[in-house]
């Protein structure tokens, strides 16, 4: 069993709420080269949770 699996980590779609806002961050972030901020951070971490049920 792969780690994606155990996890239960949804495939990607366009219609789910925290899959865009993890996909929005994650190109802010890419783009801007020069790291996330702490906030970046937060954010994303809330979104996984959402979006892992955890």
């Amino acid at each position: 069993m792969s780690v994606a699996e155990y996890l239960n980590i949804p495939r990607f779609d366009e219609s789910n709420v925290q899959i865009r806002a993890i996909r929005d961050l994650s190109l802010e972030i890419t783009a801007r080269l020069s790291g996330a901020l702490e906030s970046e951070l937060l954010a994303l971490d809330e979104h996984v949770k959402k979006l892992l049920n955890f």
